[in-house]
């Protein structure tokens, strides 16, 4: 019986050890390193036209992350042509925005990885992140 104690004893003090030392890592397995958000792209879809866009995010700055759109954006969306940032708030809504600070389109979060346009009113338009 003292047998049958002293082993769930040293099986729980094991256990905890383990808890407390941070997981059940394996001897040269490494921890999963945070996915880099200095680059995410986006399929660019406007209501109306054919075709999509990419757009990707670039560097973080002081006034938000760049933005940087594909020439043929400006063909389903000429205002991105002026779109020199991409500011996110902290309800998630992205705004894209030129040099100057005007707003030219405003996204709400959507289902999943995606966004819908709320401004300018028309045209409707949907950011989907592109899963490579």
């Amino acid at each position: 019986m003292k047998g049958i104690a002293l082993l769930v004893l040293a099986t729980a003090v094991m256990g905890a050890a383990q808890f407390a030392g941070g997981g059940t890592e394996t001897p040269g397995e490494r921890p999963v390193e945070p996915v880099d958000q200095s680059s995410i792209s986006y399929r660019l879809h406007v209501l109306g036209e054919t075709g999509t866009c990419r757009i990707e995010t670039g560097r973080a700055g002081r006034n938000g992350t760049e933005l940087v759109a594909e020439p043929e954006c400006a063909a389903i969306f000429p205002a991105i042509g002026e779109a020199r940032t991409w500011r996110q708030d902290e309800e998630g809504t992205v705004r894209f925005v030129a040099s100057g600070g005007e707003v030219l389109a405003a996204f709400a979060p959507a289902d999943g990885t995606a966004y819908e346009s709320f401004s300018p009113a028309h045209p409707i338009m949907s950011l989907a992140a592109v899963v490579e």
